[in-house]
């Protein structure tokens, strides 16, 4: 990504003193061209919310030029193909983008003005999806630092609070927890795999600090309204890239008169309080990591329709009519009759499916048929088909029970994007049933072979590079484990995976094969796979299986009678219920760990575990959960009322964290929160709200 200037459009201020506006067009490579200024060739706006604590304070900006060309091929349907910065000799004063396919001129002169509305970097990260191209882990400085290349600003500084840190030792040293809580990719995207915009992704990281991301007066600033006597990590940008130095930055103090009036358009105004707060954090819990099977949407195969037969007697048969498909959701891994992995197309296949072993989808319909006596046609116990949707499972095409597999091949995977798991178990659950001769597998009452009086399936379960050994627990070596099913009572019954789970263990609704996690925890890319192997698995079934219902599942532990639920945790504060005004509700889509089981919407630190209550905090000396540091936040400002001053002043750097006093306002301190800038009239209208 590179950009090309196209226009200048150079200006002095009423002042004397020298702009001037470049706009950029993306992989432009010509020359420029030089247009000529209005009366006011530039005012930016930085949008104004009266509630302190808004995530983003964003900018726009109106370009005003005089002449007879249209200027049409600034019409864009990208947000960020054509860059607007204003320059004061090198310092960047503003920098956005135009905003597509919109601005106003008039249209009966020869000559006439031309106006183009432009957005702020932040806002045109609403048209930015979030995408990676591995889901993984980021640190929240990771993140910041790609929403901030996302932006292609040309700001050179950006501003973060000292505030936080893992320690008070870590605050003292200047050690940023940005770069040691991290959050899944996986929390962006939802469950259709849809990704949210880095607008989005900003918002959620400021909203959980109490923060406010802004871009004003030449630099980019996340601003701590609490943070007035405090001071700021100054990181440098080149190139849309944060630098990992910083320098300390304290706020200042600016007093209004000091600044100078300019004009005489000043309010004062009285705004509202609250006294309830509701925040709540939108959970995006673990639990179910085998995806759903859709036979409606995924790719079908093949169709055997009543050709699967064994005769069980002369009076008697068992049919079974299946369907086969695939599916994107599914990792089901494919070989040919020799055990050689099929890497390409399985259409190829259509037509020839008995030469395919590993695993598919299946829809599978067993029924009896009989007849009254010899001589007489079969009749269908069945009058419609009634379908098990399963996994089928196939080691072997041959007749003499040779499995193909010679080793440990995978024929079926699940996989899961990065996560801190803790407080929980996993378990294996599911319903097997043996594949019949014909059908591939083995017939009661024509198979010889050794007695066994079990069934099992081959396992192994991976988070990042540990694997969960049943006697060893998690190691760096691979182990492939046996989870075993009683043998069915009869060829064409299901039987259920064996339950581990024992009335002392902790974990409601928990069934099945029960996979244990540390008690510390453990994070990473999660795998589940299935092996097809050889030897004696399944011995009594050697061609393979049906798997039904097949399950892998996160239980979080309830102790005490916790709450076990999955909703959303809401924090409310204290209130006066005699009268209550009540404050919008804020919707966190990360989270400190309060006991919800696994999240990908909670922050985990790099030394192992959730971030829970235990975050120091500077503006109360010790530890916080942010959520309830948050509701703090909002309730010591929105107690009482409090005072909203607008003021007309000299243009003047006012960096969003400053610090305003006004000297008719004896004892109160004020914050800015929004205003316009005329660079050509040399003026500013600034909004103001107070701070305690």
């Amino acid at each position: 990504m590179s950009y090309g200037l196209i226009y200048t459009i150079p200006f002095e201020s009423s002042k004397g003193v020298a702009y001037v506006i470049e706009i950029e067009k993306e992989d432009y490579t010509g020359e420029s061209t030089e247009l000529e200024p209005d009366e006011s060739p530039i005012i930016v706006t930085q949008n104004d919310d009266d509630f302190l604590y808004t995530p983003i304070r964003s900018s726009s900006a109106t370009i005003n030029v005089i002449g007879s060309d249209y200027l049409q091929q600034l019409y864009s349907t990208e947000y960020r193909q054509y860059r607007v910065t204003l320059l004061q000799g090198d310092k960047v004063c503003w920098c956005g983008f135009i905003k597509p396919e919109l601005y106003t001129q008039e249209y009966a002169d020869e000559v006439f003005t031309l106006s183009i509305e432009c957005v702020g970097c932040f806002d045109v990260l609403e048209n930015v999806d979030f995408s990676v191209e591995e889901k993984t882990s980021r640190t929240v400085w990771d993140l910041l630092v790609k929403m901030v290349e996302e932006t292609r600003t040309r700001y050179n500084e950006i501003l973060i609070p000292h505030v936080y840190a893992l320690t008070e030792a870590d605050y003292n040293a200047w050690n940023s927890p940005m770069k040691s809580l991290s959050v899944a990719d996986q929390n962006w995207y939802d469950e259709d795999d849809e990704s949210m915009t880095c607008k989005e992704v900003l918002e959620e990281i400021m909203k959980l600090f109490g923060w406010t991301a802004t871009d004003w007066g030449g630099c980019m600033a996340i601003v701590d309204y609490d943070n007035m006597d405090g001071k700021y990590y100054r990181h440098n940008i080149s190139d849309s890239r944060i630098s990992e130095s910083y320098e300390q930055k304290a706020v200042t103090v600016h007093v209004i008169q000091n600044i100078g009036y300019d004009g005489d358009n000043h309010t004062l105004d009285v705004m509202g309080g609250y006294n309830k707060v509701k925040i709540v954090c939108s959970n995006y819990n673990i639990s179910e990591l085998v995806p759903e099977m859709d036979f409606n949407n995924d790719t079908e195969i093949f169709e055997i329709p009543d050709d699967v037969v064994i005769n069980i007697s002369g009076l008697e048969k068992y049919t079974t009519h299946k369907m086969f498909l695939t599916s994107d959701k599914w990792e089901l891994i494919p070989y040919d009759e020799n055990g050689n992995l099929i890497e390409g197309d399985i259409d190829a296949y259509k037509g020839r499916t008995n030469e395919l072993t590993g695993a598919f989808l299946a829809k599978v319909c067993g029924y009896s048929s009989k007849r009254p006596a010899d001589g007489q046609p079969f009749v269908d116990e069945i009058s419609e088909y009634s379908y098990d949707e399963c996994i089928q499972l196939r080691k072997t095409n041959d007749e003499a029970y040779t499995s193909v597999f010679t080793g440990n091949e995978p024929v079926l995977r699940i996989k899961s994007s990065y996560a801190q798991y803790q407080d929980g178990i996993f378990c294996i659950d599911g319903e097997l049933r043996p594949i019949f001769r014909k059908d591939m597998a083995y017939d009661p009452n024509g198979y010889d072979g050794p007695s066994h009086e079990t069934q099992y399936i081959p396992c192994s379960v991976r988070i990042g590079d540990k694997y969960y050994n049943p006697t060893e627990g998690w190691t760096n070596n691979i182990c492939i484990f046996n989870v075993y099913t009683e043998l069915p009572d009869s060829y064409n019954n299901y039987t259920s995976i064996i339950n581990k789970k024992t009335l002392s263990m902790p974990y409601p609704g928990a069934k099945g094969y029960v996979v244990t996690i540390p008690d510390e925890g453990i994070s990473g890319d999660l795998e589940f796979t299935i092996y097809g192997n050889n030897g004696d698995v399944l011995i009594q079934q050697p061609y393979g299986w049906y798997l039904k219902d097949l399950s892998f599942n996160f239980y979080k532990q309830n102790l005490n009678e916790k709450d076990d639920s999955e909703d959303d945790r809401i924090y409310e504060n204290e209130v006066n219920k005699s009268y209550i005004n009540e404050a919008d509700e804020i919707e966190l889509k990360i989270s400190t760990y309060n006991e919800d089981g696994a999240c990908y919407s909670k922050l985990i630190k790099s030394s192992g575990g959730y971030l829970t209550d235990d975050l120091y905090c500077s503006h109360v000396a010790g530890n916080v959960r942010l959520e309830e540091m948050l509701i703090k936040r909002l309730v010591n400002q929105y107690k009482s009322s409090r005072f909203r001053l607008s003021q007309e002043v000299c243009i003047t750097d006012i960096i969003p964290f400053d610090t305003i006093t006004d000297e008719s306002q004896d004892g109160k301190r004020f914050v800015y929160t929004g205003g316009e800038m005329d660079y050509q009239q040399d003026t500013m209208s600034i909004i103001m709200l107070e701070k305690e």
